[in-house]
């Protein structure tokens, strides 16, 4: 299952900030409900207040590597075959 931090998506950064609101009515509640294995993957330009938001409502989280800020990367830009590493927000300890 992939899900997002918002429910409004689109490949360009400007266009979500200028969206009135892009997380939507729905999206937090279906992020509560996802179980198992959570891997974060939104890059650098995820805002960090959303991002402790989303942190709070999901389960330990995962990343397949990360950006030289510490963000977890994108999947599109990681080697097929990376691990899979804890990951939490700089500041916290990564899980194990």
């Amino acid at each position: 299952m992939v899900a997002n931090l918002y429910a409004f998506r689109t490949k360009d950064p400007k266009v979500m900030k200028a969206t009135g609101d892009p997380v939507g009515p729905d999206n937090d509640r279906i992020l509560t409900e996802i179980t198992g294995t959570v891997v974060a993957g939104w890059g650098t330009n995820a805002d960090q207040d959303r991002v402790a938001q989303v942190v709070a409502l999901l389960p330990p989280l995962h990343a397949l590597g990360v950006t030289k800020f510490g963000h977890p990367q994108h999947p599109l830009y990681v080697p097929a075959d990376a691990p899979l590493l804890g990951w939490k927000p700089r500041g916290q300890a990564p899980s194990v």
